[in-house]
């Protein structure tokens, strides 16, 4: 008899538990889509808009095999996002003078030196309705002042990163990079970024592994119910962790 092999999460669910799973879900099938498309894709960058910007949401995979968490840091999102300014991206625009921050994929392009410190990349938006206006609004990731521990401003709708994390990037490569940005709840599913087979197919064993991961914790909570000093076990614990355990509560 073959072992039993329960299904398996999406990869970048494990690799970034700190973003909402939605989130991971759809940045992994949008790298999956690329691939597809034809990309070379060494590093994923995650920028996770439904987060606090005072917590960390930027995330940088490298995803040449596993995906692999190699930064994670501050970013700042555009005050269009954010009219109020308590640091929640609220509103997202693909708007010339909008100052929001565009949701979808981005190439990384060309690097450069602007009036920031540091490099500077040019953005190719790649998701139609979502963020294609990138270049024209001379949106970039750029550094600035005002990305730092304890302080997060608002760009004009650029991701703006601490300088040191510039330089880790600068020294890590961005040649064969893709960027995510992406916030619970919004309206992505449907983009052209996600419409691919591969990304299907994802959507397919996540919903397999979720189905199987409430029927394991319905299990175990059947489990923990029948340990008492009139239950039987028709199978150990260890064993009933690796599948749907047998239990018998016996009267």
């Amino acid at each position: 008899m073959f072992p039993y092999l329960p299904p398996q999460p999406a990869a970048f669910i494990e690799a970034i538990p700190e973003v909402s799973r939605s989130t991971a879900i759809r940045a992994e099938a949008a790298l999956l889509c690329a691939r597809a498309n034809g990309q070379q894709v060494d590093k994923f960058i995650v920028f996770d808009a439904g987060r606090s910007a005072g917590q960390k949401r930027l995330f940088v995979l490298d995803v040449r095999d596993k995906p692999k968490l190699v930064l994670a840091d501050w970013v700042a999102h555009g005050s269009g996002s954010d009219p109020d300014g308590d640091g929640v991206a609220t509103r997202f625009s693909n708007t010339p003078n909008s100052n929001a921050t565009s949701l979808g994929l981005y190439r990384i392009a060309e690097r450069y030196r602007g009036k920031n410190p540091g490099s500077s990349y040019r953005l190719d938006g790649l998701t139609p309705q979502f963020n294609t206006n990138a270049r024209s609004r001379a949106v970039v990731v750029h550094t600035s002042a005002y990305v730092r521990p304890g302080h997060i401003g608002r760009s004009w709708g650029c991701p703006a990163l601490r300088p040191e994390v510039m330089e880790e990037l600068d020294r890590i490569g961005m040649k064969n990079t893709m960027l995510w940005i992406d916030a619970e709840g919004q309206s992505l599913d449907q983009s052209a970024s996600l419409a691919c087979p591969a990304a299907r197919e994802l959507l397919v064993r996540q919903e397999r592994y979720e189905v199987w991961e409430r029927a394991m914790a319905a299990a175990k909570a059947e489990v923990e119910r029948c340990m008492a000093p009139r239950m039987t076990m028709a199978a150990n614990f260890s064993w009933a962790e690796k599948r749907l355990p047998a239990t018998i509560c016996v009267a």
